[in-house]
């Protein structure tokens, strides 16, 4: 099987399965906190947003200024952890280099669709799994 392919199919199963949550009255929905304005990272929230809608996954955004503080960005993740409509969450930026550890752990576990919350990051390191498969395996 090609790529094409295979990525073809892989979409047709995520559109089944979220018809399937939709008819049961969920509506999925990724959160997306978004810290800066690299045009990279921009292009790639696009497309995520692009292929949510495609999918009938709802995507959101909260877009936060490049000099935005630990807090500010720790308190947007905190607050999607306790959000029942937001069943996905990822942190998108490319800031500081000491940025991102920091937050890190403020990434609800059970909604960390990268794999980058430190418990995670363990389960994923010995094989235990993780709710989510993120789309970055760890080297």
């Amino acid at each position: 099987m090609t790529d094409g392919a295979l990525a073809a199919d892989l979409r047709t199963e995520l559109v089944a399965r979220t018809n399937v949550l939709r008819e049961r009255g969920l509506a999925p929905k990724l959160a997306i906190v978004f810290v800066g304005e690299n045009e990279s990272s921009l292009a790639y929230v696009r497309n995520l947003a692009r292929t949510g809608e495609r999918a009938g996954i709802g995507v959101v955004v909260s877009h936060l200024p490049a000099n935005a503080s630990v807090e500010e960005v720790r308190a947007e993740l905190e607050e999607l952890r306790d959000d029942p409509t937001a069943h996905g969450v990822m942190l998108q930026h490319r800031c500081r280099r000491s940025f991102y550890p920091r937050n890190r752990d403020a990434i609800p576990p059970h909604k960390d669709v990268d794999g980058a919350h430190p418990t995670n990051q363990g389960h994923l390191a010995f094989g235990s799994g993780t709710e989510y498969v993120p789309a970055r395996r760890p080297p």
